[in-house]
This record gives C-alpha cells, structure tokens and sequence, in this order.
C-alpha cells in the first residue's frame, strides 16, 4: 500500500491566550493513496475539557473536510473516512457541532418569524452552556432550508434533514439529545416533544428526509405529571417562564441536569 502521511503546521499560543488564525494544512492523495490523519492525536487533549472557540472551530473545520461529517455515519450516508477513529473522538466532534447547530436554529426562527425564538434561545443555550447537550440535529422545511443556505451554507454545523411534509414550509424541528432523552422542539406554535433515546418508534437523528406527521405519532414522555390531556408541552407564557419551568423541571427528573431560573430565563 502507498501511504501518505499527513503534512501541516500548527502555531502555538502563549499561557492564556486563545489561538486565532490557526490552521492545519494535509496533503492530497490519489485513488491509490491512503491519508492517514491523526484525529485521535488532535482530538484527545479536549476530550474531558472545552477547547477555546478558535481551536474548536479550527478542528472542526479540519476534520470536516478531511474525513466528513461526524454526525452522517448511518447506512444513508456514503463517503465518511471516520473508519478507525476512536468512538470517544467521533462524540467529541459531534458536541463541538452542537452549539452552531443551536445557533442556526435561532437564527432561522429569527428570519421566519417565530414569536418567541428569543425565549427558546435562551433556555436551551443554557443548556449548551452547561455542556449538557450531547447531540443536535434539524430537519427544516422548504423556506426554512432556503433561508439556512443563504444565511449559514459555510458553517461547519450547515447539514440538517428535510421537513418533506406534515409542516408548514418555514417550519422546523431542533432534535436535542441531553443523556437518555431526545427532544423535538418544533418552531411557529409546535410543542416541545421528549422521548426515550432507545425508543424505536422516535426517528434517528441525521436522516436526509423526516415527516412531521411520523415525528407527531411519536408519542411522548408527560411533561404535565397527568394534568394535562395531552403529554407534550406547549409554550406557553414565555414572558413568565412557565413553559421553561415545565421543561426544565422534566429535564431534571429525567437526566439530573439542573439549572436555575435566572440561567434558563435571564
């Protein structure tokens, strides 16, 4: 076999400072090549801490091109070079991509005129902030996918499946893992969904193409604690926290994480 090890330079930051401008260059390979690229070495001095913004965006964007997209090794997904990479590298990446795929979320609701996209931001950057977010994932509809190309086609987090049917076309869905739970949370009057992470029924994460009407009859774990008919939460008084209160209280009882009012609310 014909090897090629990987070519690249790194500049170093002094105690205290946040690298800017670091990059990581590889060199090609032909068809008869194999590229050797020492992910794990790269990854590892961050897998029990966060990396600076600067050094996380860098390798992110490196392994990116490289290897593609952590989050798309399912039988659907072709041409990812992960193959070999430790499991605990893989999750690493995966989580530096939550916080841009949380910020895309918002940034849509923002320019398709979801009333309360300031109060979800909030509350569920808290949550990141908190680094309890493990996973990420959206499926947006037509107009909203229309306004993620033009707006976020360059960032590292900018694959997401499509809403095809079941919404309305500036709809989307933000698909959350926090430790066992995965959570839906529908834009423009959708309800908060949480479901059991080994629940067959729930769709996987990073799929090309959901349906919201499958994503609906998925049914839900009861934020309510039986009082209300129907077991997904609504988001209601988001000027109070009521809403916020309801599913950070869930949040809590189902994965122990527990935040404070004034980090869920401001």
């Amino acid at each position: 076999n014909h090897l090629c090890a990987d070519i690249g330079y790194m500049s170093l930051n002094h105690a205290g400072e946040q690298l800017c401008g670091d990059h990581i260059e590889i060199a090609g390979a032909d068809e008869n090549s194999t590229v050797i690229v020492l992910a794990d070495g790269l990854v590892r001095p961050w897998l029990n801490r966060r990396p600076a913004d600067g050094i996380r965006h860098g390798l992110a964007s490196f392994l990116i091109k490289h290897y593609g997209d952590p989050r798309m090794l399912t039988e659907v997904h072709a041409g990812h070079r992960w193959q070999g990479v430790s499991p605990a590298t893989i999750t690493t990446v995966r989580r530096w991509l939550v916080g841009g795929t949380l910020q895309g979320f918002m940034g849509i609701l923002q320019v398709t005129a979801d009333e309360i996209w300031r109060h979800r931001e909030r509350f569920w950057m808290a949550y990141y902030e908190r680094g309890a977010i493990e996973e990420a994932w959206l499926a947006l509809g037509s107009q909203a996918a229309l306004h993620a190309q033009r707006e976020f086609s360059r960032a590292d987090w900018a694959q997401y499946g499509a809403l095809v049917s079941g919404a309305t076309s500036d709809q989307s869905v933000l698909f959350l893992r926090i430790g066992d739970m995965i959570f839906m949370e529908w834009s423009h009057n959708g309800s908060l969904r949480a479901c059991a992470h080994t629940d067959a029924n729930v769709p996987a994460m990073y799929l090309p193409e959901y349906r919201g009407e499958e994503l609906r009859e998925v049914a839900s774990y009861d934020f309510h604690n039986g009082q209300n008919q129907r077991p997904e939460l609504r988001h209601m008084n988001s000027e109070g926290g009521t809403w916020q209160r309801k599913a950070r209280d869930f949040i809590e009882k189902h994965t122990g994480v527990r935040l404070s009012d004034k980090a869920i609310l401001g």
